[in-house]
């Protein structure tokens, strides 16, 4: 039963495609018989064509015509004559698409070649168009450094190798890119909870912050408690200048306590603490006309 059924035809699907898996039907199932190759194809060709097939045998059935003869008739309505030199510019001008892939590319001209009847040069074409219908990116450069008379094979190969490496380059590049942004969002969440933590709330369910300032005031306050510091000129809160870590550091320029941000004109300064041998080296920027280390 499954020797003689075959999928049917519905008018649609390409007829020489079709005849091709036909015919392989036979080969695999070793139908050879004429009568029955000419049974199937009529059984299986669906009423529609059955039909058209009908009128084109008239004044003959269709199951008197041989199964060669059939498939001409039929190949002379689904498959009309193609003017080459068409096939050839359509050929010709095809480029790969924006988001067309190498593999997709090449499956498309190979596709366009098959009516433009190129011979025994066809793979020799295949190979130009191939090569100079590619985008102009880090492919065709790749490809572009074959010798001229490179085979196809080749041609196609180098460039899927090197388009699949610059796919997993850029996966790379994307994990990474998604690890360091979920490493920052982790970090916020965490610092956030941290200083939601260091509050208390009132009777009234609104959360405080611990100490003199409030979550709303901090900003608003932060310009009346900071000021240029006297010993080291960077602006922060007034109230910790007696801890600035430049308190009683001297000048080696002038030999004056807390007068370092005054040069303007160096690039660095060294300050040493009287008693104490400590020596730094400051880089300083100048911004805002203040020195911040």
């Amino acid at each position: 039963m499954s020797a003689t059924k075959f999928q049917e035809f519905d008018g649609e699907e390409d007829w020489v495609v079709y005849c091709e898996r036909l015919q392989e039907h036979f080969t695999a199932n070793q139908i050879a018989e004429e009568k029955i190759k000419v049974a199937i194809l009529l059984s299986s060709i669906g009423s529609t064509t059955y039909k058209l097939l009908r009128t084109l045998c008239h004044p003959d059935l269709p199951n008197k015509k041989s199964y060669k003869d059939l498939v001409s008739l039929l190949n002379q309505q689904y498959c009309p004559k193609v003017n080459i030199w068409r096939e050839r510019k359509k050929f010709y001008e095809t480029v790969q698409e924006a988001q067309e892939s190498v593999a997709e590319f090449n499956a498309k001209i190979r596709f366009r070649a098959i009516n433009c009847e190129f011979g025994a040069e066809l793979k020799n074409i295949l190979r130009d168009k191939f090569t100079t219908g590619l985008r102009e990116n880090d492919i065709f450069e790749k490809v572009s450094e074959l010798k001229v008379d490179a085979n196809l094979e080749d041609v196609v190969a180098a460039a899927l190798q090197r388009e699949n490496h610059l796919l997993e380059r850029k996966s790379t590049a994307c994990g990474n890119n998604a690890f360091y942004v979920k490493q920052k969002i982790n970090d916020r969440s965490r610092n956030q909870s941290q200083r939601h933590s260091t509050g208390y709330q009132d009777g009234g369910g609104q959360r405080i912050r611990r100490g003199m300032y409030s979550r709303n005031n901090e900003k608003r306050n932060y310009s009346s408690i900071s000021s240029n510091c006297t010993a080291c000129g960077r602006t922060h809160d007034f109230r910790k200048s007696q801890e600035c870590k430049y308190k009683g550091y001297i000048c080696r320029n002038c030999g004056k306590k807390d007068t370092w941000k005054k040069f303007v004109n160096k690039t660095s300064v060294i300050l040493w603490k009287k008693g104490m041998y400590q020596i730094q080296i400051l880089t300083v920027v100048v911004v805002n006309k203040l020195f911040i280390v």
